[in-house]
């Protein structure tokens, strides 16, 4: 049985309505369906059931079914009629306090042979955030009035999506069946939550480290059903954030199993209209914006330092640009298992003195929207010439055939926005 017929959640919001009058029977249905295949998918979930773990959500984005008493009473239900496990005040080292903890049990694990995951639904393009507090992962998803700006975006972004739905986004058969196997080095790993399938919420996630739950067994005996993998685009929504249309704006696509949400060894194996395909990047993006901004003509590689891996350096690089101070910069280096993070910052601040007066100013969400801005020209210029690219910020993923014709968009549309040539390399 494939999860696409939604029979299980269907059944049990019969039984539901049976025991309870119920208003709104599909959210209660929507509910259960996201539920089912969040613990099919990841065999583990953690979520908050306090009333403060249910942000409030705003009809624009569709997800008014992700609310406390939908996602709760379907939880229940399913426990009580044992499709799910529950543990309450479950914790472990990886988060502060503690969540209940949801296992599917063998009877739900039994009703399906294998998962199809399908086309997810995109009901709003444009997305606006508020201010991210630090306790946050993320900014809430706040609603806005339409205007003749957002009218414009909204329509390129449709635009776009049409354009990338008309060719065929696929991996070649190896790949293929990695993903069917859904092996954890397929992707990112820690981000991974972010958009599930059914657009999945903040407050239901895998874990805060999704490897952590796959190295955990499920019972004995237990495994999970095999799932499929329909698409690797489901469409793109922008998303700007700290509650202003001036910052942010990068692409995102709907779907957690998206090329965008897979590492770049997997990426190279992309096939467009069954092509092989390169992936073409601005090297160094926000320090050559910057760089450019001051008249300075900088062509080096900022991210190189001695005794620092490149990656390590780039991610310094962009917390100084997204931090208020230092203190706040060496305590996210921290985090991100850089102990030396005051070293490296004085060695980042001396190698790029010219550029002192943008760190700790929280520039980062200024330089994402000038960045988003330069991928929508470049996107657009390429389908008017019949080149379909597929973008992850500030680099673009493009049939081997058209890399050279890319690569001179990309050059020209910087170009004409900074009046300095741009860094380019190929993945």
């Amino acid at each position: 049985m494939s999860i696409e017929a939604h029979s299980l959640s269907e059944n049990i919001h019969l039984e539901i309505k049976k025991s309870r009058r119920i208003c709104n029977p599909e959210n209660y249905l929507k509910a259960g369906n996201m539920i089912t295949t969040n613990l099919l998918l990841f065999g583990r979930v953690r979520i908050g059931r306090g009333h403060n773990k249910f942000p409030k959500i705003s009809r624009r984005y569709g997800l008014v079914y992700c609310t406390r008493t939908y996602i709760l009473t379907m939880i229940d239900e399913m426990v009580q009629r044992g499709y799910i496990d529950q543990r309450l005040g479950y914790g472990n080292k990886l988060d502060k306090g503690n969540k209940t903890l949801l296992i599917p049990t063998n009877k739900l694990i039994q009703e399906f042979n294998t998962i199809t995951l399908g086309e997810v639904l995109l009901k709003e393009e444009i997305e606006l955030r508020d201010k991210k507090l630090a306790s946050q992962k993320r900014g809430k998803s706040i609603d806005y009035s339409d205007n003749e700006f957002t009218l414009k975006i909204r329509d390129e972004v449709k635009f776009i999506n049409e354009a990338i739905k008309s060719v065929d986004i696929s991996l070649i058969e190896e790949s293929k069946i990695l993903a069917k196997n859904f092996p954890i080095s397929l992707f990112n790993g820690s981000d991974i939550q972010k958009d599930l399938y059914l657009s999945q919420p903040p407050f239901l996630n895998s874990s805060s480290n999704s490897q952590y739950y796959h190295s955990s067994p499920l019972e004995p005996g237990q495994s999970l059903p095999n799932f499929e993998i329909r698409n690797v685009f489901n469409g793109f929504r922008r998303i700007f954030t700290g509650g202003n249309f001036a910052f942010g704006g990068r692409y995102y696509d709907v779907g957690c199993f998206s090329y965008q949400s897979m590492n770049k060894g997997i990426r190279a194996n992309i096939l467009i209209d069954g092509e092989p395909t390169v992936e073409l990047d601005f090297s160094n993006m926000f320090l050559m914006m910057l760089y450019h901004t001051e008249g300075i003509d900088y062509q080096s590689d900022g991210y190189e330092i001695d005794g620092y891996e490149r990656n390590d350096v780039k991610l310094a690089v962009n917390i100084l640009f997204n931090t208020k101070n230092k203190q706040g910069a060496v305590g996210a280096l921290r985090n991100n298992g850089i102990s030396d993070g005051g070293k490296l910052i004085d060695l980042i601040k001396k190698k790029h003195s010219k550029l002192q007066k943008y760190f700790y100013s929280e520039i980062a969400n200024e330089l994402m929207r000038k960045e988003s801005d330069i991928a929508t020209e470049i996107i657009t210029i390429g389908i008017s010439e019949g080149i379909i690219s597929l973008p992850l910020h500030d680099s673009f993923i493009v049939q081997k055939k058209n890399e050279n014709k890319m690569e001179e968009i990309m050059c020209d549309v910087y170009s004409r926005t900074f009046n300095y040539g741009p860094r380019i390399k190929t993945n």
